[in-house]
């Protein structure tokens, strides 16, 4: 008997042993588990503010590309130049009703303005809120607007660009007008023949885009200048606070981080502030050096806290009751312990997959070998996603630009510094197109460069409408706009490579009376002609031909001696004579012919683009009074 309660005793003392010792591994387990799932959440949440701000940043792009293209479409029309080139009762009927139309087609326009260079309002249309059409304003309502501070800005921005105000509210009769109209303006400068001629300014309702900015189900979203001010509040109780001076500011509302948010210097990454998330966005609101702020809803963590908590106690009770069980089976092997927390991570990565369906983003080593990348990118580049991998980031380069252009993004991300642009990429199979893209350097924890991530955004449609705005409709050529902004930039690089720079203007002789006997129909295809055949002389990516107005063109040209571009431009005169075209009423030749004025300017000469532009035209002028269908050549350095 002895024995037997001997050995009964070992046993319960060894069964007491596994019963402990499993509910040590259980209590154990689960304060490992606990604290696993509290830094899973921190995580999580962060991934959470970087795609919320990921995707608020394409939706601040998408919008101001919407506003540019509503600029850029009334400042390019042909029916305001044909209005500045002739003014009178029928075109400016015309003009009213093409800037009717547009604010008809956006709802979102206050108001839509031509100013004159003079900031007097030519043309308005206003659309206020709870009418059901836009309105022209009468003639004798229109206003000057010379001294306003969008006017004085905003004419004194470069061709082409884009002028944007500060987000105000709206004022009427120097009062902010109530309910409240949150407005943004827009404005473009018009230029013609290098005068500017005005504005084409629109006045924007910006509240229904703003609340949609803000709506977020986990994130409170804000909106606050550099000085603190908050521009939009997520809990909407401090919006607009530093116009109707309700003393809300960073500071008061977030002190134990405001001054530090202010006075670091803020990027489009996220940085953490305790509960916080900010970024930069100024990049949209450069007036307001905008930062964007995420804070999340307590109602919404502390339901995901909830959430983890009773997940733990649950994963608790269940490792405990299973603890006694598995001591006393120890030898059939452990339970799984850990299956929730596979279970946790179903929400983040259903989160991961809007961003790999929806942003085209993708990750390369140090020699540009694709690692990974989303759907969205593989679909944008017309292949599968596992084709991807492996590929090299120059096969993505467009054919047809020079694989040189591509050599400053590599330069700055060797460096381990961000690259930020657009750049062509070609589509397997189909043309290029236009990205946005932003390159990221990727670090180790000790700072060593691993690697490059890529960010795109689709903006072929932009471009399509800025090639639009740069080409003559007739021939196709760069136009007279185009050729302002190029000079400029060639004479700048004929001077940094030590190369001449050759300009030659080419004027059709007699070319009114062919017009005046033959017809414009036939002198617009005579146009074309002579476009055709000057485009096929130029070989060299660095030439440029333009139609400069009317019968006359221009050719740029880099890295030509003086005799050797005498030699080219009598080339292309030749050329044009031997086309042939018959032109009877003409008094030099029975043919088109053209006269040539030719100027060369070495690197070293002091010369300007409006020096050059007149000394080229003096050498056309005296081709003309030489008997014309010749070419009159000089050097800048002998005439000055």
């Amino acid at each position: 008997m002895t024995g037997d309660g001997s050995s009964q005793t070992k046993r319960y003392y060894y069964v007491g042993l596994f019963v402990l010792f499993g509910l040590l591994i259980a209590v154990c387990t689960s304060v490992v588990n606990y604290r696993l799932e509290v830094v899973s959440f921190q995580s999580k949440l962060a991934e959470q503010a970087k795609t919320v701000f990921a995707s608020k940043l394409i939706d601040l792009g998408n919008y101001t590309t919407g506003l540019e293209n509503i600029v850029s479409a009334v400042r390019d029309s042909k029916l305001l130049f044909s209005y500045l080139d002739e003014p009178n009762s029928e075109k400016y009927k015309n003009l009213t009703s093409l800037f009717k139309a547009v604010s008809q087609a956006n709802p979102v326009l206050m108001q839509v303005r031509f100013l004159n260079s003079d900031g007097l309002e030519v043309v308005r249309v206003d659309w206020n809120i709870g009418e059901d059409s836009p309105e022209v304003v009468a003639k004798e309502n229109l206003q000057d607007k010379g001294q306003r501070y969008y006017f004085i800005e905003a004419s004194q921005t470069l061709p082409l660009s884009m002028w944007y105000s500060k987000l105000d509210l709206n004022i009427e009769n120097r009062k902010i007008e109530v309910p409240h109209k949150p407005v943004l303006r827009v404005a473009s400068p018009v230029y013609i023949n290098q005068k500017f001629h005005g504005l084409v300014i629109i006045n924007v309702h910006t509240r229904a885009f703003l609340n949609k900015l803000k709506d977020n189900a986990l994130f409170y979203i804000s909106l606050v200048d550099h000085d603190g001010y908050f521009l939009v509040d997520g809990k909407d109780k401090s919006s607009w606070s530093r116009y109707l001076e309700s003393g809300y500011t960073v500071g008061t509302e977030l002190p134990e981080f405001g001054q530090q948010i202010l006075h670091d210097e803020q990027s489009t990454s996220l940085k953490e502030y305790g509960p916080l998330y900010v970024a930069s966005v100024s990049g949209f609101f450069e007036k307001d050096r905008a930062i964007m702020l995420l804070s999340a809803k307590q109602d919404t963590v502390q339901s995901m806290e909830n959430e983890t908590q009773r997940a733990a106690l649950l994963i608790i009770a269940i490792i405990v009751v299973l603890s006694i069980p598995i001591a006393l089976v120890i030898s059939r092997g452990p339970a799984k312990l850990f299956q929730t927390l596979a279970e946790k991570n179903i929400a983040l990565t259903r989160s991961m997959s809007l961003i790999d369906k929806n942003i085209l983003i993708s990750t390369m080593d140090l020699n540009g070998n694709f690692i990974e990348g989303s759907s969205a990118f593989a679909e944008k580049l017309g292949i599968k996603k596992n084709q991807l991998v492996g590929m090299k980031y120059q096969e993505l380069f467009c054919q047809d630009v020079p694989g040189k252009h591509y050599d400053p993004v590599w330069e700055t991300m060797e460096k381990g510094e961000e690259w930020t642009g657009e750049l062509q990429y070609t589509r397997r199979g189909s043309e290029c197109f236009w990205a946005d893209t932003v390159m990221l350097p990727e670090k180790s924890d000790s700072g060593d460069l691993v690697g490059y991530s890529v960010i795109c955004q689709d903006i072929t449609d932009k471009k399509k409408i800025e090639e639009l705005s740069i080409t003559d409709v007739i021939t196709g050529l760069y136009n007279r706009r185009y050729f302002n902004i190029t000079i400029e930039k060639e004479l700048n690089r004929a001077k940094r490579s030590g190369k001449n720079l050759a300009f030659a203007m080419f004027d059709l002789d007699y070319f009114k009376q062919y017009n005046d006997h033959y017809g414009h129909q036939k002198g617009d295809r005579v146009l074309q002609d002579i476009a055709g055949v000057m485009s096929s002389k130029l070989s060299r990516a660095s030439d440029s031909c333009f139609r400069l107005g009317g019968e006359e063109f221009g050719i740029l040209f880099l890295d030509f001696s003086a005799s050797e571009a005498l030699e080219f431009a009598e080339t292309i005169r030749c050329a044009v004579f031997e086309k042939g075209i018959e032109h009877s009423w003409s008094e030099v030749s029975d043919v088109v012919t053209v006269s040539v004025g030719l100027l060369t300017v070495s690197p070293d000469d002091d010369a300007t683009v409006e020096l050059i532009y007149r000394l080229a035209d003096e050498a056309l002028y005296s081709a003309k009074a030489d008997g014309r269908n010749r070419v009159v050549s000089r050097l800048l350095n002998q005439l000055v």
